[in-house]
């Protein structure tokens, strides 16, 4: 092996290190989390649901688990479409079922969909 071949070797062995190292530093630590189309909702009502991916890395977020999760956490939900905004943000729009009735009782609502 020439000393060409290993210098290059080295540089690309380091090279990715670093890449991997920038990767899982706090740089893409969640930090910021919007939520977006609420209406009938409250936001307080998803924070129990939220809350966990505070301070994880978005780029091992799981887009796919956390859609299953808030439509399982309310049935409000009808769809939800998750943006990642590099480096520390994320962005969740979601799509409230629109209620067809609703009922008063003592001060809590009852809201019916289709």
């Amino acid at each position: 092996m020439s000393q060409d071949s290993l210098l290059a070797y080295l540089i690309t062995f380091f090279s990715i290190l670093a890449l991997v190292s920038f990767a899982f530093s706090p740089f893409f630590e969640i930090k910021s989390i919007e939520i977006q189309g609420l209406n009938v909702l409250d936001e307080d009502e998803l924070d129990s649901l939220i809350t966990p991916y505070e301070n994880k890395n978005i780029l091992l977020l799981d887009s796919r688990k956390l859609d299953r999760e808030l439509k399982a956490g309310s049935g409000y939900i009808e769809g939800v479409k998750i943006k990642k905004d590099f480096p520390d943000k994320l962005v969740i729009i979601i799509d409230e079922r629109e209620p067809v009735a609703m009922i008063n009782n003592n001060g809590k609502y009852i809201s019916f969909s289709s």
